[in-house]
């Protein structure tokens, strides 16, 4: 299980290929241990880190520095623009003992979004190694890094999946996550590469998550 001090440690050495690429943080994803270059391996898992952070930017147009903001402003200013802890405190103008809490918060709701990510790797047994292999800074990189092998799927099955997978996040957010299932409670079958329908899902309701918080996110 991906934790918040796997994250931290990655995040600390962000910059530094060589030693992002053996920190613990990479383990959690095949796609990552299986290039052989350790600097390129860095390169990747920094990518994965950033794209990450950028999960965690407000949806709505809000205050830099605002509670709402505060996550990602956090992050960004101290494990992307690298700055050292004072300026941080500065820049937010917040003591050292709420940076440091603002910054744990912010890197268990990051550690909960890779989570979700490395979960859902892990569970594509049908993943393409060589597409595996390549940084994962958008959808369209997460899908083409998938084989296709379309299959008869249990839909309702596979939402309930991506549901337990999300709803952690969800909580940190303090963001319901309903599924409406109406009058019709069956399980259609449908036709479809599982992989990538899984991987759509997390990345749009993860981003949906984002959107609403302290609101609610449902799905028909």
């Amino acid at each position: 299980m991906l934790d918040k001090e796997t994250v931290h440690d990655a995040l600390e050495v962000m910059y530094d290929s060589l030693a992002l690429s053996q920190t613990a943080f990479v383990a959690h994803f095949s796609q990552l241990t299986a290039i052989a270059k350790l600097d390129e391996r860095g390169e990747r898992a920094r990518a994965l880190l950033l794209e990450a952070i950028e999960v965690l930017r407000p949806a709505r147009s809000v205050p830099f520095g605002s509670l709402e903001a505060r996550s990602y402003d956090v992050l960004s200013l101290r494990y992307v623009e690298n700055l050292p802890l004072p300026q941080v405190m500065s820049e937010l103008c917040l003591s050292r003992r709420q940076v440091y809490r603002d910054l744990a918060e912010a890197e268990e709701k990051l550690a909960k979004v890779i989570g979700s990510w490395a979960r859902g790797a892990s569970d594509d047994s049908s993943a393409d190694e060589a597409g595996a292999a390549r940084p994962s800074d958008s959808l369209s990189d997460e899908l083409a890094s998938l084989a296709t092998s379309v299959a008869p799927t249990h839909l309702l099955a596979l939402v309930d999946e991506v549901f337990a997978l999300l709803r952690p996040l969800a909580d940190s957010f303090g963001t319901s996550l309903d599924l409406l299932r109406g009058e019709k409670t069956s399980d259609d079958v449908v036709l479809v590469d599982p992989a990538v329908l899984r991987q759509v899902l997390i990345v749009a309701m993860s981003t949906a998550i984002q959107s609403q918080p302290r609101g609610g996110v449902q799905v028909r």
